[in-house]
């Protein structure tokens, strides 16, 4: 949310840079493992795939809306309303998962 509010090209540089990093390192590696924790072994491929393809999958519809809003309410107020977004669903996600069975984990 503060890369909407930067004043300029180099103060969101500045901004963006942890936040691809951050990205990088969270679809690598824990969100494939939280998945490989949590699901069953019967539907993990089925999930696996789900997530490829969502993933993969709804940046051109995604990238168009967020095209749509930032032409109708200025690319600030978009980007302001994906971190809105962003926020409000993994809230939901930490809220209502489960604790994850430690047992489960082999080193």
């Amino acid at each position: 949310m503060a890369f909407a509010g930067a004043p300029n090209l180099v103060t969101a540089s500045i901004i963006a840079l942890p936040l691809g990093l951050f990205q990088t390192a969270a679809l690598s590696g824990s969100t494939s493992l939280l998945q490989q924790l949590i699901v069953d072994e019967q539907v993990r491929g089925r999930i696996l795939a789900l997530f490829v393809f969502l993933s993969m999958g709804a940046a051109a519809p995604g990238a168009l809306l967020i095209g749509l809003l930032a032409n109708a309410l200025g690319p600030s107020l978009a980007l302001l309303g994906c971190g809105f977004s962003c926020l409000v669903i993994g809230g939901s996600f930490v809220l209502t998962t489960v604790n994850i069975d430690v047992n489960k984990i082999q080193v």
